[in-house]
């Protein structure tokens, strides 16, 4: 690659982590065609990777947030592990921003579960006294398939959290990347535990935590 264009791919990565960032995007691949749109890019094949937007966001967050975006992603993980301890029983998987470092205090924490029976998931919050909301969830895999997941949302606090339900089998076939071309990255309990470990010393769970889905 030219230097040429790898400064346009570098400018055009952070300008699309900027409108992610500023406009609360979970889907880099949109905010890549926006950023692409405004600036008068060429096509895609000449954009840059889902994996390179990403670095750019945490970047910019490591240099304008500082202390306080690590803190609140210690936050989010510690509200996905605790929520994936009361659902031990689908195996959770924490997915999306908080798993990949680039969430904020206002992103979502997003969980698969698995089941072949997605009322199993409901009867599991109505034990656990959560009130949700019912939605779908889009997800793509390769080849161009699509298919509509049933997901559950809730809030943790003050943080949204997204349930989406696949079956059983699909914890061996996770979809593409929201915007990419790789699968999405996938990480258990222990897995979480361990990034944990790795990050500032352990918050006390609040109580009172769950709320009135919005």
């Amino acid at each position: 690659m030219t230097d040429s264009k790898h400064s346009m791919r570098r400018r055009l990565a952070y300008e699309a982590a900027r409108i992610a960032a500023e406009e609360q995007m979970p889907d880099l691949g949109k905010a890549c065609r926006k950023a692409a749109s405004r600036l008068g890019f060429p096509g895609p094949g000449a954009w840059p990777r889902r994996e390179e937007i990403e670095e750019a966001l945490r970047a910019q967050q490591r240099l304008f947030r500082g202390a306080a975006q690590a803190e609140a992603l210690q936050r989010l993980r510690r509200r996905a592990l605790e929520a994936m301890d009361a659902l031990a029983r689908f195996r959770p998987q924490l997915v999306g921003a908080a798993l990949d470092g680039t969430a904020d205090r206002h992103s979502t924490i997003e969980l698969h579960l698995f089941t072949d029976d997605p009322t199993a998931v409901a009867a599991c919050l109505a034990e656990l006294h959560i009130p949700w909301r019912d939605a779908d969830r889009q997800v793509r895999y390769p080849r161009g398939a699509r298919r509509t997941q049933p997901a559950f949302r809730f809030q943790a606090g003050d943080t949204p959290i997204e349930l989406v339900v696949f079956k059983e089998k699909g914890l061996r076939q996770p979809p593409l990347a929201p915007g990419g071309r790789r699968a999405m990255a996938r990480a258990g309990r222990d897995a979480v535990r361990r990034m944990l470990e790795l990050q500032m010393p352990d918050e006390p769970p609040a109580a009172g935590r769950y709320a009135n889905p919005t």
